[in-house]
């Protein structure tokens, strides 16, 4: 079972892939089998770090089709405020040299000079 959520992780497959760790891990502990355990330990904190960042990838897909309607409708304050969030979800989980967030960045960039802050 291990190794069929294992092949599910490396499929991309994370929630099923969580779902089966899970089990192997109950399994694993009601059988003493506590340095088996802890390895399937680690194998769900690492599912559970790639569902956080497929999550934060979904927001910002959504948070960057909601900012270009803004824009396009003029709404300025709007779409700043909703790129500086995603600027910060992108920095946060992609890092601040990740061409995703150096786009975030010009981005707002555009957006503050449209609003006539400049300076930003």
């Amino acid at each position: 079972a291990k190794e069929e959520a294992i092949a599910l992780e490396d499929k991309g497959q994370p929630e099923e892939a969580l779902e089966l760790f899970e089990k192997v891990l109950t399994m694993q502990q009601s059988n003493n089998l506590h340095v088996d355990a802890i390895e399937t330990m680690h194998s769900i904190e690492r599912v559970l770090e790639q569902l956080k960042n497929k999550g934060a990838d979904r927001f910002n897909e959504e948070s960057a089709l909601t900012t270009k309607a803004c824009f396009e409708e003029g709404r300025y304050g709007d779409a700043s405020i909703l790129q500086q969030r995603t600027l910060e979800s992108l920095t946060k989980t992609k890092g601040e040299d990740h061409p995703n967030t150096l786009m975030a960045m010009h981005s707002l960039g555009v957006i503050l000079s449209k609003e006539g802050k400049h300076e930003k």
